[in-house]
């Protein structure tokens, strides 16, 4: 893996930061929406290793929803470098970003917190699938089309989303749309219950024909991030036996897609891999 050079460090951070600017419009007499310098961290470690770290450490409202915005900016930044002669191709040269999950899974064992976090999901939705041309996201609209290969050639019956956002919890109807584009950028947004039950075919109100599919979307090309994770150590564990189970393999699939990832995120965390963890710093 060659590590990132200065300048396509600052690209990325430039771009980042004009992408939350863009996606987090503030007030006229308010001054522009800014990432914290871990959020910048956490982006940058993704992108220069393509995959994302075992844990985040990051104390209560310091802005860890902000995984959705790193998660849909290195999506499009994908699929912009997949364009041959692009500006991001060649500053890009050598990142592997194409390495990057497609899926984002966010757990929290508390509904209203899975609530939250799928609003924030769907507003920034809302925002991709527009095409106001004067908001400064276009650029990054592109990149998830190519991301999701919409721009194909092939004539589409129905528009594709650029972007899937998809709430999985009790008392609320399962939607199923993202099982359909499995390489469109998706942001799921469950209850441990929910993304656990998926993975081990067993998910809830999902018939069984269906799955076998579920399960197989959630255990590649997916990041999981389990927030509060000392409230759901058993889907930390389980969810980490994907990879060890595929490295098991006679044909292994991790050249060509990359299996499960899982993060966890709390104060205490259990892996003790302090040397793999993106932390907020004094």
């Amino acid at each position: 893996m060659a590590e990132m050079s200065l300048e396509q460090r600052q690209y990325l951070t430039a771009r980042f930061e004009e992408f939350v600017a863009a996606v987090h419009p503030m007030g006229d007499d308010q001054p522009v929406r800014k990432p914290y310098q871990w959020q910048i961290r956490l982006m940058l470690y993704v992108a220069e290793h393509g995959c994302w770290p075992q844990g985040i450490g990051a104390p209560t409202a310091s802005g860890k929803t902000c995984v959705i915005d790193v998660h849909v900016f290195l999506n499009a930044m994908a699929g912009l470098v997949s364009d041959e002669g692009s500006v991001e191709g060649r500053m890009l040269a050598g990142i592997p970003l194409q390495r990057v999950p497609r899926r984002l899974a966010l757990t929290v064992n508390r509904r209203s917190l899975v609530d939250d976090q799928f609003d924030e999901a769907s507003v920034l939705q809302k925002s991709m699938q527009e095409n106001n041309g004067i908001d400064g996201l276009d650029m990054y609209r592109k990149g998830l089309e190519l991301r999701s290969a919409i721009n194909d050639g092939i004539q589409q019956e129905s528009s594709s989303p650029r972007m899937i956002a998809v709430e999985l919890r009790g008392g609320v109807s399962p939607d199923r749309e993202w099982r359909y584009y499995p390489q469109t950028c998706a942001v799921i947004c469950a209850t441990p219950d929910m993304f656990g039950s998926r993975l081990l075919f067993r998910g809830y109100g999902t018939s069984r024909t269906m799955r076998s599919m579920e399960a197989g979307l959630l255990a590649y090309d997916t990041v999981l991030i389990v927030d509060e994770a000392h409230l759901s150590r058993q889907l930390l564990k389980t969810a980490r036996q994907v990879a060890r189970i595929e490295n098991m393999a006679e044909e292994s699939l991790a050249r060509r897609i990359a299996p499960l990832q899982v993060v966890e995120t709390t104060a205490t965390p259990a892996s003790g891999d302090a040397h793999d963890t993106v932390s907020v710093e004094e």
